[in-house]
């Protein structure tokens, strides 16, 4: 399959990071990324890095709320810190009481509360999700995906949650009223591939980044797939994690096998939802 979008589209936006896997953009434009020491980098729209906090852990996912709270999943602490402009960066959340997080990754925002997933172990098919709310608190609600789940959206119209389960492919549970998950549906099966980060595009599709191969695949609400992009060469793309949208409408990409952030140009529209408000 011929990649729909050439590496000619693809530029770094930033380089001199620590094998970054979590990416997203403050509602000033600043983009933040993580790094595999625990930092925390903010970077400017011209490619400048500053160094905002660590946790000295390893930071995976990010996510962003409306008041520009990052929320950051370290697998160095099994915990999620949260960092603000005013206060740094602070313990949030151990996941739920009775089942703390062991390997936190990736993380989404919904009108119920903050969705993490939590991997577990590679070997064991033991993963879950959690459902944080604003005072760190949790409970898991998603034992059904086991299969190292990774990355999570939430579909546009907030019906779905999206899970990216590393070890088979793409699959999908309905958000009940109280924040819970119905069953899981499997939507797009990946064998031989590794699926890692989602993000929707402002056209409803669902870009899954796979962090083998070096690809970026679609997933378009008919239901049909077509492959993005690839870089056998793992120059500008090496094991795509997860994605942001630029306030540009270019997309973001973190590279863990690389020290760069990419940023590239596609043929649909941003995905631009009003900020979600979770803390103060």
């Amino acid at each position: 399959m011929k990649p729909r979008i050439p590496l000619t589209k693809v530029s770094r936006l930033a380089g001199g990071l620590d094998h970054p896997e979590g990416v997203a953009v403050l509602s000033t434009g600043q983009v933040v990324a993580g790094g595999e020491a625990g930092q925390l980098y903010g970077i400017g729209i011209d490619g400048a890095v500053e160094l905002l906090a660590t946790t000295g852990g390893f930071i995976l996912g990010l996510c962003v709320d409306a008041a520009d709270n990052v929320y950051l999943a370290d697998i160095g602490s099994a915990s999620v810190h949260v960092w603000s402009r005013d206060a740094g960066v602070e313990p949030f959340s151990a996941g739920a009481a009775e089942r703390p997080f062991r390997h936190p990754n990736a993380m989404a925002l919904s009108a119920h509360g903050l969705y993490v997933t939590d991997s577990g172990a590679w070997d064991d098919a033991d993963g879950t999700i959690h459902l944080l709310q604003s005072d760190g608190t949790g409970r898991v609600v998603g034992d059904d995906f086991a299969r190292f789940p990774n990355g999570i959206a939430v579909s546009p119209d907030e019906a779905w949650l999206y899970v990216a389960e590393s070890q088979c492919g793409v699959s999908r549970a309905k958000i009940r009223p109280d924040g819970g998950l119905g069953g899981r549906e499997e939507v797009l099966a990946m064998p031989g591939e590794v699926p890692d980060g989602l993000l929707f595009d402002g056209d409803g599709g669902l870009l899954i980044t796979c962090y083998q191969p070096n690809a970026v695949y679609r997933l378009d609400p008919g239901g049909d797939v077509t492959l993005e992009l690839r870089d056998d060469l793992a120059q500008l793309l090496s094991m795509p994690t997860n994605g942001a949208w630029l306030h540009d409408g270019r997309l973001l990409l973190a590279n863990l096998g690389g020290w760069h952030v990419s940023a590239v140009d596609v043929p649909y529209p941003a995905s631009t939802p009003a900020p979600r408000s979770f803390r103060p």
